[in-house]
Parts: C-alpha cells; sequence; structure tokens
C-alpha cells in the first residue's frame, strides 16, 4: 500500500499536478490571453489578401437546394460547423464574416 501512495505521489510530482506559484497563469487564464475577434479578423484579411474571399457558415444545416452564396454579401459559402460551437468559436468565425462583408461592400462601392 506504501509503494503506491509513494508512486502516485511521484507521479502527480513528475506530471507538474501540484499546486503552481501566483505568477504561473492557468489553462483557464490563458484562454483569456487570446482575442478571438483579433484572430478572425487577422485571418479574413490574410485571405483578401490571397484573394480568398468566402463567408464561413456555421448553426443550423444549410437548406437543401440553397445555393451556396451569402445573401448579405454575395460571396461564396464554406460550411465549417453545425450548431454545437464554443462561445469563441462563435466570435472569431463572427469576427472573420464582419471583415469579409465589409470588403465585399468596399468593392461594390469602388465599381
Amino acid at each position: 500500500m506504501k509503494i503506491i501512495l509513494a508512486c502516485i505521489i511521484i507521479g502527480l510530482a513528475a506530471f507538474g499536478c501540484t499546486k503552481s506559484s501566483d505568477d504561473t497563469p492557468s489553462i483557464k487564464d490563458s484562454k483569456k490571453l487570446i482575442n478571438f475577434k483579433e484572430k478572425g479578423i487577422a485571418r479574413a484579411k490574410e485571405d483578401i489578401a490571397n484573394g480568398k474571399m468566402k463567408i464561413l457558415y456555421y448553426g443550423k444545416p444549410w437548406s437543401q437546394g440553397k445555393p451556396l452564396v451569402d445573401d448579405n454579401s454575395g460571396l461564396p459559402i464554406e460550411i465549417v460547423s453545425g450548431c454545437s460551437v464554443t462561445p469563441e468559436f462563435q466570435e472569431e468565425t463572427d469576427s472573420y464574416n464582419d471583415t469579409m462583408r465589409k470588403k465585399a461592400k468596399e468593392k461594390l462601392s469602388q465599381q
């Protein structure tokens, strides 16, 4: 029994399962360091620069027979997920789409 307990304690110490110091961010805190809105905007700008304009779709299933074209911008739709998404995914994707729609609107107004 003592050997098993000793192995458990050694294993916990080896994997860093002891209390961390206050200056070490936890996994939960590290998510706060990522700005998902800015990440979505940056991804969209990169795709725009590479000539890959599209709208990312998630949510309820796309209507059968409906063209994969965004009603607001006329850009092609790429289905990336269903209904079950994280708030972070939603924030990043919505920011991406907002950036794409603004660019599409700018292009239309320049014509």
